[in-house]
């Protein structure tokens, strides 16, 4: 896989997921049998607006040359979904997260590797 199909990729799913818990965060919270109230809304939100930026930033970076600035943002894409990984796996065995809490693990995991590979393990 080449590093502009990963940030395509990223850049889709950070966007649907940051639109979905924008516009409607109870209704995404729910999906995964999380009950909303107004603090968790409001996170959402948050969370959301951060999803947002990641998802513009890879789109925008997607076809870029090689420079420090796209090897910056690749380090910060690992670093986040790896963080985003251990969250989320850690929330599948210590809350009440339904099975779909498992994708949350899987799509987390799948940018951390392809970051983490880019980063650290693709010859230049």
């Amino acid at each position: 896989m080449k590093l502009s199909v990963l940030f395509t990729i990223h850049a889709v799913v950070a966007t649907l997921f940051g639109l979905a818990f924008l516009i409607m965060p109870a209704t995404s919270l729910a999906q995964y049998g999380l009950t909303a109230d107004n603090v968790t809304d409001v996170m959402s939100r948050f969370f959301a607006s951060a999803l947002l930026g990641y998802g513009i930033l890879a789109w925008f970076v997607r076809n870029a040359e090689d420079s420090p600035a796209r090897q910056a943002i690749v380090l910060a894409y690992f670093v986040s979904n790896v963080v985003g990984f251990i969250v989320a796996l850690h929330t599948q065995f210590t809350t009440e997260v339904n099975q779909l809490g498992w994708s949350t693990v899987v799509i987390y995991l799948f940018f951390a590797v392809g970051y983490g590979y880019f980063q650290f393990a693709k010859p230049k």
